[in-house]
């Protein structure tokens, strides 16, 4: 296959290059890191591209002079799929570069689209699939003895130009035997608890014995719930204590609580080892009990992850989620009492999703914000991804539409030569491309993520547009046509701008006023919450202090507002208008009323 045998091979691993976007969240490429162990223990001289600590936005010129000074035989890159047509355009402009270089990718989407990866571009050698710890060592070994890799499970490749696939690797079921990842392969770790202040994640299993309808993980790990003993995962955090001080870890597992006494084996654990952390894991709601969240409280659990994808009864049980919502509610309930916080994900876009649908998803969203007490950011709403090897793919992936590029998945800010190929191959490129809504209109959906994750940052109207059923919200917003002049941005990168918000709020103010609210307190409190943000956000000193004029006294209405717990609607006292100074002061905004005349 490959006409040249090396005496020693130089491996270059290449995580999921959000870099290319200008995007400055940092993660951890744990799966890259396993792979790197792996390697590093069969004696092959592996290093990972820490792309952490490039600057954003080093396109693809400049990711690819990073990737040719380190002088490497082998380039691995890691493809999500929201960075897939990325990732082939890296290794195009690599092997223009040196076409002696062997391109290998795994990943998701690459995973799942083997054949046609390879069949279609040939700047990829090997495409690795599924779980590859075992199986990467002997791919490598084949590459540099000349020997084939017809005999090593789980790839696709080409052979004196034929394409050749081999039978699929098992998943690694001794989850336990599978050696540390070696952190210090990734020189930005050290940053992520002293500069970046973020956990760091351990791996404390894989796989999810459910079946929802929209997720490939029903393919990708066959719904093979495997986890770690409590001894192991320990084990793991004790070491990245002692060599990194870090007090915060996240413990990644598809669905870490799914076994009860394994979880509160688990806590029992961690509570003897008296570790002192603060840990994050990710859970369904439903395997979630009184005694379970207590144990986790106490053992320091500070925010669980929680998919609930939909506030419809009737499309839990279409996308076979089946959740209880009032269940998904007192378990919230209970997680606040207990001082866990938690971030809700919600998806938008399914094909059998109705108005009804969609209307309920918000009013739970929002009814969630009220009880969490916990901020904005602990509340998620996605545009549908169609993935592979989902059942909903199976039944609607030769029906895709293109996407508008709004979505946060496919967050790319892809060039023309991408956009080109994501047309070209939707089966390839799917997570850019959305399924067919026939009940609900595009143009609506397209918003709806960016309209409703920016109002949740405006807290106060919000709650006011739960509290106020004369409102008629959200249906006063889904019904207007002035909504579908609001140009949305990116509901990735433009949440939580002050240009966001005052496109929000504009919307809102337009329809109210047209359906003759114009003398609501809604028009205040929304002046309200923008002053809060501004000076909240500014971090220049322009707008640490502004004086806003309201027609009644805000600050005593939020506070009866708060009083109620956000459940009833304060009848403001009219007459009572009232200048009011929003300034900064212990790192939070403040409000005073200024005497009249004043201003």
């Amino acid at each position: 296959m490959f006409s040249v045998a090396w005496p020693i091979m130089r491996i270059l691993l290449i995580p999921n290059a959000t870099v290319l976007d200008g995007v400055t969240d940092k993660h951890i490429p744990l799966g890259l890191l396993y792979v790197a162990t792996a390697l590093r223990n069969k004696g092959y001289e592996a290093e990972i591209l820490d792309i952490n600590l490039l600057p954003p936005g080093a396109g693809v010129e400049g990711l690819t002079e990073e990737m040719l000074s380190r002088d490497p035989d082998v380039v691995g890159f890691s493809a999500m799929c929201d960075q897939h047509p990325r990732v082939l355009s890296l290794s195009r402009r690599l092997k223009e570069y040196r076409s002696d270089i062997v391109t290998i990718l795994g990943g998701p989407e690459p995973t799942l689209t083997a054949v046609s990866t390879v069949e279609r571009f040939p700047q990829i050698d090997i495409v690795v699939a599924g779980e590859c710890e075992h199986t990467i060592a002997d791919v490598i070994g084949a590459i540099q003895n000349h020997r084939s890799l017809r005999g090593i499970p789980g790839l696709t490749f080409r052979d004196n130009g034929t394409i050749v696939s081999t039978p699929p690797a098992p998943l690694v079921e001794d989850i336990e035997g599978l050696p540390f990842p070696n952190y210090d392969l990734l020189a930005s770790l050290k940053l992520f608890w002293s500069e970046y202040k973020l956990p760091i994640p351990i791996e404390a299993g894989r796989g999810c014995p459910y079946e929802c309808t929209f997720c490939s993980l029903i393919t990708l790990r066959q719904r093979r719930f495997r986890l770690r003993s409590p001894e192991t995962i320990l084990r793991m955090a004790k070491n990245l204590l002692a060599d990194y001080g870090t007090g915060r870890i996240i413990f990644l597992h598809d669905n870490f609580t799914v076994s009860r006494q394994k979880t509160l084996a688990f806590c029992d654990a961690l509570e003897k080892e008296n570790l002192n952390i603060n840990w994050q894991c990710s859970s369904r709601a439903d395997s979630l009990d009184d005694e379970l969240l207590e144990r986790m409280a106490e053992t320091g659990c500070k925010l669980i992850y929680l998919g609930i994808e939909t506030g419809s009864s009737r499309m839990q049980k279409l996308i076979r989620k089946n959740l209880d919502l009032d269940q998904v509610l007192a378990t919230v309930n209970r997680m606040v009492d207990l001082g866990i916080r938690f971030t809700g994900s919600f998806i938008t876009g399914f094909p059998e999703e109705r108005m009804t649908d969609l209307v309920q998803t918000i009013h739970f969203m929002m009814e969630l914000f009220r009880v969490s007490k916990n901020g904005p950011d602990r509340l998620q709403l996605h545009e549908l991804c169609p993935l592979h090897g989902s059942p909903l793919y199976d039944q609607y992936g030769d029906s895709l539409v293109l996407g508008t590029g709004h979505s946060d998945l496919a967050l790319s800010n892809l060039a023309d030569e991408d956009i080109d190929l994501v047309k070209r191959y939707p089966d390839i490129f799917s997570s850019f491309h959305q399924y067919p809504t026939p009940y609900l209109d595009k143009e609506m959906l397209v918003r709806i993520p960016y309209f409703i994750l920016n109002l949740l940052r405006l807290p106060y109207t919000a709650l006011l547009l739960l509290a106020d059923s004369g409102l008629g919200f959200p249906n006063c917003i889904l019904d207007d046509e002035v909504f579908l002049e609001l140009v949305p941005g990116h509901c990735y990168h433009d949440i939580g701008t002050i240009e966001s918000f005052t496109k929000v709020c504009n919307v809102l103010e337009r329809i109210f006023i047209k359906r003759g609210l114009g003398d609501h307190p809604i028009h205040d409190v929304m002046k309200c919450d923008l002053a809060l943000r501004k000076v909240a956000g500014d971090e220049n000193g322009e707008s640490s202090a502004l004086i806003e004029k309201f027609s009644f006294n805000i600050p005593v209405w939020i506070e009866e507002f708060e009083a109620s717990d956000f459940r009833i609607v304060p009848t403001p006292v009219q007459g009572r208008a009232c200048d009011v100074l929003f300034y900064k002061e212990n790192a939070g905004v403040r409000t005073a009323v200024l005497p009249q005349g004043l201003v």
